[in-house]
């Protein structure tokens, strides 16, 4: 499985200026207390135009009472799906159920991850005959 690293920035989800110009993937999520991260949402594109459709998306209504955070890192177009794909499945975000049928690439998380994050991170890595 190909692992890449990423450079991730991290800000509000309400400020008009995405973090990362250009593309590549992104995360919508809020902290319910401390290294209790809640992923809302992954996704991929044009950083700055997807957030902002996002922000009018009303399956994240429900999410706008806590305060949201995006974390977004540039990724070359080529392994977008790939890195989205295994974002999603380790993440498990609220919304959102159609993935790109691609290799999961390894990244490095946006955030600090918890007991859960960890076990499907090795579902990913973890032959299913071990």
């Amino acid at each position: 499985m190909q692992k890449m690293d990423l450079n991730w920035f991290e800000g509000s989800f309400d400020d008009p200026v995405s973090p990362v110009n250009g593309a590549g993937v992104y995360v919508i999520w809020h902290s319910l207390g401390a290294d209790n991260p809640e992923t809302v949402y992954v996704g991929q594109g044009q950083i700055a135009q997807r957030l902002e459709e996002r922000r009018y998306d009303g399956r994240l209504v429900h999410f706008r009472r806590h305060r949201l955070l995006v974390s977004c890192a540039a990724v070359p177009k080529g392994q977008r799906d790939g890195v989205e794909r295994y974002l999603a499945h380790v993440l498990n975000p609220k919304v959102g159920e159609q993935w790109p049928d691609a290799e999961p690439i390894i990244v490095d998380l946006p955030f600090t991850y918890d007991v859960d994050i960890a076990a499907r991170m090795l579902e990913l890595v973890t032959p299913a005959n071990a």
